[in-house]
C-alpha cells in the first residue's frame, strides 16, 4: 500500500510518500505558517494560502504516485492558533483529508519514534513555533517537554538581533529543567539545514546529511558568520534552503541553547523524523 503523509509545520509543509518496498520520497515547501501570528495567535490569510497552495501540490503529487491513503497532521502553529477550527475545517473542505492536530508531547513522541525507534537516545526538534526535547533510556521515555518558541516566532520577536535572541533562548531553556544526557538526534528543517550548510552542499543530499555530527563549536562559528551577513548575502551560502535565510539564525541560537542546557558537545542529524514516526504509528 502506498501511503502519503502531510506534515503542516510552523515554517514548512512536507510530504512523505511511503512505498511497500520501504522506500520513501519527501517533498518540502517553505510556508511560514506561524509568521506574524502575534499575541492574538491568528493564522494570517497570506500564510494560510501559502500553506494550502503547498498542500494542493502535495495532493496532486500523491495522486500521481497512486497512493491508497493520505494522512495529514499539524503541529505548533495550528494547535496554538485562535482560528484553529477555521483552519482544520477549511483543510477538510478543500482537500477532503482530516487534519490531525497533535499536542506538544505527541509531537515529541512522533519525533522520537521516527529517529530512535526501539533504541535509547534523545531527540531535539526545533520547529517554527515550538521546540521539543525528549529522551528514552532503558526502553522508557524518561523526559519530554515542548516549549512554545521556534525559529519563526523567535525571529518575529527579535529579528536579526543576535544578543537579544541568544539571551532569550538561554532564559527560556531554563524551563526545560533537568534534561538527561544521552546521544541526541536533531530532526526537522533547522537541523538538516545546519548540516547541509556545514557540509557546503550545493545540492541537498539526504544520505550525506543523515548521521552527520554537528559540534557545538562549529555551530557557534557558523551562527556568528550568519549574523554578520545580510539576508541577501545569506542566500548565497551553499546548503541554505531558499526561504530559510531569515529564520535559520534564530534556529541556530535555539539549538545552541538546548545543547548548552543539556551539556552536550554534539548532536547527530537524523533524516528520519516525525513523518516516519507518524507512519510507524499508523502501521503498528
Amino acid at each position: 500500500m502506498n501511503v502519503a503523509i502531510i506534515d503542516i509545520g510552523s515554517n514548512s509543509a512536507r510530504l512523505m510518500i511511503s512505498y511497500p518496498d520501504s522506500r520513501v520520497r519527501k517533498f518540502v515547501e517553505i510556508t511560514k505558517l506561524a509568521k506574524d501570528m502575534g499575541d492574538d495567535r491568528i493564522l494570517k490569510c497570506e500564510a494560510v494560502e501559502r500553506t494550502f497552495s503547498a498542500v494542493s501540490f502535495f495532493i496532486k503529487k500523491a495522486k500521481e504516485e497512486n497512493v491508497d491513503k493520505i494522512f495529514a497532521f499539524a503541529t505548533a502553529a495550528v494547535r496554538t492558533a485562535s482560528n484553529k477550527e477555521y483552519f482544520v475545517n477549511e483543510f477538510y473542505k478543500r482537500f477532503g483529508v482530516l487534519l490531525d492536530v497533535v499536542c506538544g508531547d505527541e509531537e515529541a513522541l512522533l519525533g522520537l519514534s521516527g529517529a530512535v525507534r526501539g533504541c535509547n537516545g534523545g531527540v531535539i526538534d526545533v520547529g517554527g513555533a515550538s521546540s521539543e526535547v525528549i529522551a528514552k533510556l532503558n526502553g522508557h521515555v524518561v523526559y519530554q517537554k515542548s516549549l512554545p518558541f521556534g525559529c519563526v516566532n523567535t525571529t518575529d520577536k527579535f529579528g536579526q538581533d543576535d544578543l537579544s535572541t541568544s539571551k532569550f533562548c538561554k532564559e527560556l531553556c531554563k524551563e526545560y529543567g533537568d534534561i538527561p544526557k544521552t546521544e541526541y538526534y536533531c530532526i526537522g528543517g533547522t537541523g538538516t539545514t545546519i548540516a547541509a550548510m556545514l557540509l557546503g552542499l550545493e545540492t541537498y543530499d539526504p544520505d550525506k546529511v543523515h548521521g552527520y555530527k554537528v559540534y557545538y563549536k562549529d555551530l557557534l562559528t557558523l551562527k556568528n558568520k550568519l549574523y554578520a551577513l545580510s539576508i541577501p548575502e545569506r542566500a548565497k551560502i551553499n546548503g541554505l534552503q531558499k526561504g530559510r535565510e531569515e529564520v535559520i539564525s534564530s534556529g541556530m541560537n535555539i539549538v545552541l541553547a538546548i545543547m548548552k542546557k543539556i551539556g552536550i558537545d554534539h548532536i547527530t542529524i537524523s533524516e528520519s523524523d516525525n513523518l516516519e514516526g507518524y507512519l510507524f504509528n499508523i502501521l503498528k
